[in-house]
């Protein structure tokens, strides 16, 4: 292997990565039953707690909702290969950090607020 593929290859694994972590979370905020079930009842509690510029707390309140969507995403979509190859720690850590850092901002906006 040339040192060009070896650099090539991890490249297009980043994009692969990237495009995945995009999609689940495109994912995770169309699925209604994801979001009655994970999602609007974390985003009670951290309005309740009021810990909404606590990153690290409001992530692990995201978690199970990730871990389940994961999970949904790759039984609907029939990715092939081993659930664990695809969906290894790091990757649903980054997943969990991007859906976080997306709806922190529309939770902070009052988006998810009654009657909104």
């Amino acid at each position: 292997m040339l040192l060009k593929e070896l650099f090539s290859q991890k490249e297009t694994d980043t994009k692969k990565t990237q495009s995945l972590v995009d999609d689940v979370c495109f994912y995770l905020m169309n699925q209604d039953d994801l979001q009655k079930e994970y999602f609007l009842p974390a985003v009670n509690e951290l309005k309740r707690k009021k810990i909404l510029d606590n990153v690290e707390e409001c992530y692990t309140m995201f978690k199970p909702l990730v871990e389940t969507g994961c999970q949904s995403y790759y039984e609907e979509f029939d990715l092939g290969g081993k659930y664990e190859d695809t969906f290894t720690e790091s990757c649903m850590e980054e997943i969990c950090k991007k859906f976080t850092d997306e709806q922190v901002q529309h939770i902070k906006n009052g988006q998810y607020d009654s009657g909104a």
